[in-house]
C-alpha cells in the first residue's frame, strides 16, 4: 500500500472515531433524558426493599408508614423503628371515614388535602406505601390507600411490596427511630384532581344494573361472608349483592412470603378463577369491586386495574355497609336457618 493510501485510510478511520465520540454522548444523555420523562408520568406499582433502599435519599421521594391497629402496628410502634425519612399515616384514622352511617368510606377530599399538605406532599412527588407486610388483610391498607392517592389524582404512586417487615429483613437496611422525620417537614397546599370515574357510589351501581349489559360484581370477601355464613358487624344483612361472583381478596397473595404475587403469576390466577366461574369478561363490560367497607375490594381492584391490566374496573366504595342496610336492595345468600340457631348459641 503506498504512503498516499496509508495516510487516507488513517485520515477515514480518525474522521470516522471523532463522529462516534461526538455522537455517542448524544445518544446516551437523549436516552437518560427520555428515561427521566417517562418516569415523570409513571411510576412502578409495586417497588421492592432493593429498589427503596437505592432511591431512599431522593428529594421526590415521600414515604407513607401506614401501620395500624390491624396490623397490630400504631403511632408508637412507628417511633421505636421505621424506614428513615418516612412519616407516619394512620390507615384507620386518616384514610377512612363514617359518612351517612356508612363505615370505611373514602374520607372528603378537603380532609384530605389538609393531611397531604401537612405531610408536605407535592402532586409531582413519587409516594411510596409502606405496610406492616404481615397478612393480606394487612396489604389491603395500602391498597386502599393507593387507590384514594389515585382517586385524588396523583400520579406516582408504588407500594412496598413485603411491606416493613421485608425491610428489615435485610441488615444493611437502615432504621431510624423517634420523630426526626416529621421536624424537617414543610407543609405545603396539596389539591386534588379527583377521578370520579374511578368510584362508584351505591345510586349509580342501583342504575347500572337496570342497564341492559348490567356490571360485573366481584366479591372480594372470604367464601363464608359471600354464601352468608359470616357478616360484617356494620352489616346488616348475610349474604352478597344478587348476582355477584366471589373472586376472594387472598387469592392473590402469598401467605408464606407476605407479598402480592408477580404479575404473570396473578394473570395465572384470574384466569384460572374466571375459568372456574364459567365466565368472561368482554372489554366493554364494567366491573365492579365490592366487600364489606371497601378494603378487601381495593386488593382486587388493584391486582385487575393496575397489574393484570384489565379496563373498567371501579371500586364500589361504600360496599355492603351501604348495600346490605337498605331494605329495598336485593341480597342473595346460602344462609339457613340452621346457621341462624348456631349463630344464636355461639
Amino acid at each position: 500500500m503506498s504512503i498516499y493510501s496509508q495516510l487516507r485510510l488513517l485520515f477515514l478511520r480518525s474522521h470516522l472515531l471523532s463522529r462516534i465520540f461526538f455522537v455517542f454522548p448524544i445518544v446516551v444523555l437523549f436516552t437518560l433524558l427520555m428515561n427521566q420523562a417517562t418516569y415523570a408520568n409513571t411510576a412502578e406499582k409495586l417497588v421492592d426493599a432493593k429498589w427503596l433502599s437505592a432511591n431512599l435519599q431522593r428529594s421526590d421521594i415521600v414515604i407513607l408508614d401506614i401501620r395500624n391497629k390491624i396490623d397490630g402496628g400504631s403511632r408508637e410502634t412507628y417511633l421505636k423503628a421505621h424506614i428513615p425519612g418516612s412519616l407516619h399515616s394512620d390507615y384507620l384514622t386518616e384514610w377512612r371515614a363514617t359518612r351517612d352511617n356508612v363505615v370505611g368510606t373514602i374520607p372528603q377530599i378537603s380532609t384530605l388535602e389538609s393531611h397531604l399538605s401537612q405531610l408536605g406532599v407535592e402532586r409531582d412527588d413519587h409516594v411510596v406505601i409502606v405496610p406492616a407486610g404481615v397478612s393480606a388483610t394487612d396489604f389491603g391498607s395500602a391498597t386502599r390507600v393507593y387507590f384514594i392517592l389515585k382517586y385524588l389524582g396523583h400520579k406516582k404512586i408504588s407500594i412496598l411490596n413485603g411491606g416493613f417487615s421485608d425491610w428489615v429483613k435485610d441488615v444493611n437496611n437502615p432504621i431510624e427511630t423517634g420523630t426526626q422525620s416529621f421536624e424537617s417537614l414543610k407543609p405545603t397546599q396539596y389539591r386534588a384532581t379527583p377521578v370520579e370515574d374511578l368510584v362508584i357510589t351505591t345510586q349509580q351501581l342501583v342504575k347500572l344494573k337496570q342497564e341492559p349489559r348490567k356490571p360485573i360484581l366481584i366479591d372480594a370477601r372470604p367464601y363464608d361472608f359471600y354464601i352468608g355464613k359470616k357478616k360484617h358487624p356494620k352489616v346488616k344483612k348475610y349474604g352478597r349483592i344478587q348476582g355477584a361472583l366471589t373472586l376472594t381478596h387472598a387469592s392473590f397473595y402469598d401467605n408464606k412470603n407476605n407479598k402480592i404475587y408477580d404479575a404473570s403469576t396473578l394473570k395465572n390466577i384470574y384466569d384460572e378463577k374466571l375459568k372456574n366461574l364459567n365466565t368472561h369478561f368482554s372489554q366493554d363490560d364494567t366491573i365492579v369491586s365490592y366487600c364489606n367497607t371497601g378494603h378487601w375490594a381495593s386488593i382486587n381492584w388493584f391486582v385487575l386495574n393496575e397489574l393484570i391490566g384489565v379496563k373498567n374496573v371501579r371500586l364500589y366504595d361504600e360496599s355492603l355497609a351501604a348495600w346490605a342496610n337498605d331494605d329495598n336492595l336485593p341480597m342473595q345468600s346460602e344462609r339457613t336457618r340452621l346457621d341462624d340457631l348456631k349463630s344464636i348459641f355461639n
